[in-house]
């Protein structure tokens, strides 16, 4: 289905972002409940990350993982996030300039975190391609409006992939 800019503003500015969820809430309605469902890193170690090598070396592989993002992680980078992963936001949870990239990967779920500012150079706040099983929950997407364009590439894109966005607010995007 496709919403123009203007339909997309008015369902995040009418609906907003609900509080955030638990880490142990489950996905019941969309295509994070196909086959077995979505776990994300349920059953993985539990690491919390405070910087962006961190968040690089936490998501990297695909074995299960909890991993918390705790406070403000700034940088430039696409990070590739592999399967079987759970990235959760604390104490708001928030990366500036940092897209996060899902490519064949599976099982995943990003939920209570803030996304804003990832120029062109790094694709979108999340970029999922060829992707299934991903859940994105109480997420704030967000770029600014002083820029034109192509300063930044885009807020989500989602292509040939089965995602479930849910209880998000995508807004200030040119």
């Amino acid at each position: 289905m496709f919403l123009p800019k203007t339909a997309l503003y008015f369902l995040a500015a009418t609906y907003g972002v609900v509080s955030a969820a638990s880490i142990t809430d489950v996905c019941i309605v969309g295509y994070c409940t196909l086959g077995s469902g979505t776990s994300g890193g349920k059953g993985g170690e539990t690491v919390t990350v405070a910087s962006l090598t961190a968040l690089i070396s936490a998501v990297a592989d695909n074995t299960p993982r909890i991993v918390v993002v705790s406070g403000t992680i700034s940088g430039a980078a696409k990070v590739l996030v592999g399967s079987n992963k759970s990235i959760i936001g604390r104490n708001s949870g928030h990366l500036v300039g940092i897209g996060l990239f899902l490519n064949h990967s599976s099982n995943v779920i990003i939920r209570n975190t803030i996304h804003s500012k990832v120029l062109s150079t790094y694709e979108d706040a999340i970029t999922i391609k060829y992707s299934t099983n991903v859940w994105i929950d109480h997420v704030d997407f967000s770029n600014d409006r002083d820029h034109d364009k192509d300063y930044y590439d885009g807020l989500v894109d989602v292509t040939r992939a089965s995602v479930s966005i849910q209880n998000s607010r995508l807004h200030k995007h040119p």
